[in-house]
């Protein structure tokens, strides 16, 4: 079993300041004199710097950098996210954001597309892979151009419009689209195949939700369909995402009543047990979990209580590396649209 620190989020340094100053007439003393205090100091500086400084602040700008500066003294998962990143937000909870339903990639520094998704605006437009990116709504995008600019330009609101400019290679030239967002929705598990007559294997991306259904219906079709007797399941580069994903995915391996995960947190009610809760799906599967330096949260928890239970295998990682190597190749530096 494993256990961990239940994770901040956004919300919480959010509902934690406006608590802060709803309860001044009841305890105004001790630790919530010292917040007090330090805020502030806080909006004088701020202030100071607004008045005073030679050039004109950005007082958005100025306030992100500080709140990142101080939340980045707890954990790697106590982060803001402002308004601007509310689709990143949705994203990260659901696999759903706005956008045009296209993966574009940096190829020798042009933003190429290099997947489109059936049924999404990008496709009903005509977009098509290989096309470069050159400009939205009329803002050029020359070689460079950053991966996060491009992903705040193409996302947005469902339904809003935006104007695309591609060059088309191979004679197409110049091409202007004209699109509207959709809601899209990216699979958490994005390639599952066979190695070899017996060896399965399963990507996952992510932890969002309905992810562990995909994990399953992904591991019933090799194990059903094609045979497969041993599983890899690769979660590198798979920063988490829900906890409760993770719990039902480690369900799939292990009996139900199992303890996998428990959070502990400031709050009484934080502190919970998390146990399987139903059959699971394939308990005396032989597998291996493949995770690295970019495997974190959701996946740690995953990885961890496997490894804990004494579900997964130990194997030469020379020949696992070169049997799985080229399969994962495809999941480089790709940002969805």
């Amino acid at each position: 079993m494993k256990r961990i620190r239940f994770p901040q989020f956004a919300g919480v340094a959010l509902i934690g300041l406006t608590a802060v100053l709803s309860i001044r007439a009841i305890q105004p003393s001790g630790t919530y004199f010292e917040v007090t205090k330090h805020l502030e100091i806080l909006m004088s500086v701020f202030k100071g710097v607004h008045e005073f400084y030679v050039e004109e602040p950005e007082p958005g700008t100025l306030m992100g950098v500080a709140i990142d500066a101080m939340l980045d003294e707890l954990d790697p998962y106590t982060v803001y996210y402002p308004e601007s990143r509310i689709e990143d937000l949705r994203f990260m909870n659901t696999g759903e954001y706005g956008g045009i339903g296209a993966l574009v990639q940096p190829i020798d520094g042009r933003m190429t597309v290099i997947e489109v998704y059936g049924g999404y605006p990008a496709h009903e437009a005509g977009i098509l892979p290989g096309d470069v990116v050159r400009s939205v709504d009329g803002r050029d995008l020359g070689e460079g151009a950053d991966m996060e600019e491009v992903g705040d330009l193409l996302q947005g609101e469902s339904g809003s419009e935006l104007t695309i400019g591609v060059d088309r290679p191979y004679g197409g030239g110049y091409i202007e689209f004209e699109v509207a967002r959709a809601k899209v929705r990216v699979p958490a598990v994005t390639y599952s195949g066979m190695l070899d007559d017996k060896t399965g294997y399963i990507y996952l991306s992510k932890f969002t939700r309905g992810s562990a259904g995909e994990v399953r219906k992904a591991l019933m079709a090799l194990r059903d369909s094609a045979g497969m007797e041993n599983l890899i399941f690769d979660l590198r580069g798979n920063g988490g995402g829900l906890l409760n994903e993770s719990v039902s995915i480690v369900n799939l391996f292990v009996p139900k009543g199992t303890e996998i995960v428990s959070t502990k947190g400031k709050s009484e009610k934080w502190n919970k047990s998390y146990k399987a809760l139903g059959r699971p799906t394939a308990p005396d599967m032989p597998l291996v979990v493949l995770i690295d330096g970019k495997s974190a949260s959701a996946s740690e928890i995953v990885s961890g209580t496997l490894q804990d239970l004494g579900q997964g295998v130990d194997c030469g990682h020379g020949k696992l590396r070169k049997r799985v190597g080229s399969t994962n190749q495809r999941h480089g530096v790709q940002h969805p649209l």
